[in-house]
């Protein structure tokens, strides 16, 4: 069986992130969700996606925030990331 990919999309916009997780669902990722920055944050580091799709302006943490303390973790740094 073959491992989907996953994907987390960090947006506080909740119909933003929920269209965006109903069209890549059906194209067959495994799709995460994240309200905030910090949120995004914690997921990244505990499911370790393989792209990540970032608002930059959040609450709790901004999207650029959260991509600077992904590359200063060797497990997070080559993640690639989207900016909204």
């Amino acid at each position: 069986m073959v491992e989907k990919e996953r994907i987390l999309i960090a947006d506080d916009e909740q119909d933003i992130s929920d269209v965006l997780q109903e069209r890549l669902s059906f194209e067959g990722y495994l799709v995460f969700q994240a309200n905030n920055g910090k949120e995004a944050l914690e997921k990244i580091n505990e499911i370790l996606p393989d792209l990540v799709i970032l608002d930059i302006t959040m609450p709790e943490m901004d999207g650029i925030e959260v991509k600077l303390k992904m590359n200063s973790n060797p497990a997070t740094a080559n993640i690639p990331v989207i900016f909204l």
